[in-house]
């Protein structure tokens, strides 16, 4: 019975060892602020109330859009457009800034000038799928019934790179 014991463990020591491995037995690479160059184009774009989920708006959906294109500094510029019937009048906007990573799965985004209610500086947690880039912020405001008063608030997006 001791035989099996230490067979079994000694069974599951290459894949202790190798899990997050590539598959040449390397590290996997580390995410760098110049993963994130390249042309950008917004493919969703909501924010949820965080006590009341079911209230929520998807801004791509309602006619906003968002490109932008980075380069390999974190440094970034490019064009927004919010319809009247999320800003009151049709905006067109020149959208500009920086990231700033700070961790593998966490950035700042500034935006300069700050544009709210949707384009604030914000640290954000991140997913890098190869062409897709997915940002979550789970700490912020937004004025959701339009009182004055800011709401807790989830902002999430959707970017596809070109």
């Amino acid at each position: 019975m001791k035989f099996l014991k230490w067979w079994s463990i000694l069974a599951l020591l290459p894949v202790v060892l190798f899990t997050g491995c590539s598959d040449d037995g390397s590290e996997p690479d580390l995410i760098t602020i110049a993963d994130f160059a390249g042309s950008w184009e917004t493919v969703t774009y909501r924010v949820t109330n965080s006590a009341i989920p079911a209230i929520s708006l998807e801004i791509i959906s309602l006619g906003a859009t968002m490109e932008w294109t980075a380069d390999e500094s974190g440094n970034f510029t490019g064009s927004a457009f919010i319809p009247a019937v999320l800003a009151g009048q049709d905006l067109d906007l020149d959208v500009g800034g920086t990231f700033s990573l700070i961790s593998q799965d966490s950035v700042v985004i500034n935006f300069v000038p700050e544009i709210p209610p949707f384009l604030t500086q914000t640290r954000a947690e991140f997913e890098l799928t190869g062409n897709l880039l997915s940002f979550i912020d789970e700490n912020s405001t937004f004025d959701f019934d339009g009182d004055g008063t800011e709401e807790a608030a989830i902002f999430e997006g959707t970017f596809m790179r070109s």
